[in-house]
């Protein structure tokens, strides 16, 4: 049975809309949560659905186990009061991990509901699903840590709804500067440590008597003013006037930005002067360089569509940061290791544009997905290795993309690549080794693959997929364990190791022209 969740695409209308549905016009701050409890406790299943658990990084360091972690779950009772539930452990992907049989105060924000379940049929699973994502959405985007701190005279709804939507929209299309949304996602991210530390003293607060406690009082006290100055600054960007003042300003400096930023690491005479040499072929006299020692920092000032060029070395990345639009990264040596910072969700996000890497090993352990290619971009990848983790994506083909890849090596991934329906995937001499599952390819997807090799997957070497809905993907239900047009066009099978899944009519789709296997749309 396929573990496949359900996933929701919404716009600002759509968001603002079911919103505005769950929240009455004149709640407030304090009264957010007993609000959604009592739509929850009206519309969720309370008991016997199966979901994706997506472990918090938190608990995963407190059970002294690897970041990030899922488990297949089945919720066994859900408190509506505290928006958690106590779930039943069905299935841990790493068998390394062990946890109990059961584990209360699941937060159901954590939880994904999957699309195939034993008593579906029962069921209200969409839309359990569909409420639970927009909690999610809710306390993920648009509760800020200081909410409850300063809940004013004016509804919570009237005063922050709109504008906090329209600031996260304009951030996730990357209609707003990358130096902006970094700015906003900072805030955001020490106003939540603040918060935790306010609560962490309140807690010893009431354990100490007046003395004991006058020093705690003056460190509330601080973090008080602190989260405050953090929240007063967050009202700027969430101001729609006030964003658009910024985001002129910004794009102003735009112009001061180098073409191409260099990053070296350490290095020996000897060594720069061959270095010089491959600097030398990678640009033109033309070109001014601007040298750096942090990838990320070069990210951050390469101008829009830029190139990116670096010695040996590690260096780890948050995000494209102004590469989200387009650009190059190329290694110009080797043992060129790019790794992801631990706050990571999807590393290498490109939004639109083209984007080019060459010789980079990227070994990325944290993130849930390392390259993520939104519709009508297009990636071009030449001889990288990419190394995630059990729980970790390699390529995520949205819809509209188009993804090539030559010469590279896929290892350790959950999934190697996944094609949407719609993408177009084009992979040369490619070596895809200890993955979960090396290829995910639905149905609609124009996928071909020459001279490439697929062993070790613990699951499937290709798994396909039919697009039934809109809003659901159906995993078909036969299986075979190997298809010999792969053989016949030079993709190696060793030891039966591409274990291939489909339903009867995907075969019809599968064909062999000019030494290569297409599944054709």
């Amino acid at each position: 049975m396929s573990h496949k969740p359900f996933v929701f695409v919404k716009g600002f209308t759509e968001r603002f809309h079911e919103l505005s549905n769950v929240l009455t016009n004149n709640v407030m701050a304090t009264d957010i949560q007993k609000e959604w409890s009592n739509c929850m406790e009206l519309a969720i299943e309370p008991i016997g659905w199966q979901a994706i658990w997506k472990m918090s990084r938190q608990l995963c360091i407190d059970l002294k186990i690897n970041f990030p972690c899922t488990v297949i779950v089945v919720v066994e009772q859900v408190n509506f009061k505290e928006l958690s539930c106590l779930v039943s452990i069905h299935e841990v992907e790493d068998d390394d991990i062990h946890l109990p049989e059961k584990m209360a105060d699941v937060p159901l924000i954590e939880l994904y509901p999957t699309m195939e379940q034993d008593n579906s049929s029962a069921l209200s699973l969409y839309d359990t699903a569909q409420l639970i994502d927009n909690l999610r959405f809710f306390y993920n985007q648009l509760w800020m840590p200081w909410d409850l701190e300063f809940d004013e005279d004016v509804p919570w709804l009237e005063s922050h709804l709109e504008g906090r939507l329209q600031l996260h929209f304009a951030m996730a299309e990357r209609r707003v500067p990358h130096e902006i949304s970094h700015t906003v996602r900072r805030l955001v991210a020490e106003g939540k440590q603040i918060q935790q530390a306010i609560e962490h003293h309140q807690e010893q607060l009431e354990g100490c008597g007046e003395v004991d406690g006058s020093g705690i009082l003056l460190q509330l006290m601080e973090l008080h003013n602190r989260i405050a100055h953090l929240r007063n600054k967050y009202l700027i960007y969430e101001r729609p006037q006030l964003l658009e003042a910024l985001i002129q300003r910004t794009e102003h400096q735009e112009s001061s930005k180098s073409a191409v930023m260099l990053v070296m690491a350490s290095t020996t005479p000897h060594q720069l002067t061959k270095q010089a040499d491959l600097i030398a072929k990678a640009t033109s006299d033309s070109q001014t360089i601007k040298v750096v020692t942090s990838l990320q920092e070069a990210l951050v000032k390469v101008a829009m569509g830029g190139t990116v060029l670096l010695t040996a070395g590690e260096y780890p990345v948050r995000d494209l940061a102004t590469l989200e639009t387009g650009g190059s990264v190329i290694g110009l040596e080797p043992g060129v290791i790019i790794t992801d910072d631990i706050e990571s969700c999807s590393t290498l996000d490109l939004f639109k544009g083209f984007l080019s890497l060459t010789g980079l090993t990227l070994h990325m352990t944290t993130a849930w997905s390392i390259i993520k290619l939104r519709p009508n971009v297009e990636c071009c990848l030449r001889e990288i290795t990419l190394v995630g983790a059990t729980v970790t994506d390699g390529v995520d083909a949205f819809p509209g993309s188009r993804l090539s890849a030559t010469g590279c090596r896929f290892t350790n991934c959950r999934t190697a690549i996944t094609c949407d329906a719609g993408s177009t995937v084009a992979l040369s001499n490619c070596t895809f080794c200890d993955n979960n599952i090396a290829l995910e390819v639905t149905v609609g997807c124009k996928f071909s693959m020459n001279n490439c090799t697929i062993s070790g997957s613990k699951m499937y070497g290709v798994h396909i997929l039919m697009a039934d809905k809109s809003h659901v993907s159906i995993t078909s239900v036969s299986q075979i364990n190997s298809i010999p047009e792969m053989k016949e066009s030079g993709t190696i099978c060793k030891d039966n190791a591409v274990d291939v899944r489909l339903a009867p009519v995907v075969q019809n789709h599968l064909s062999t022209q000019n030494g290569q296997t297409s599944v054709i749309s």
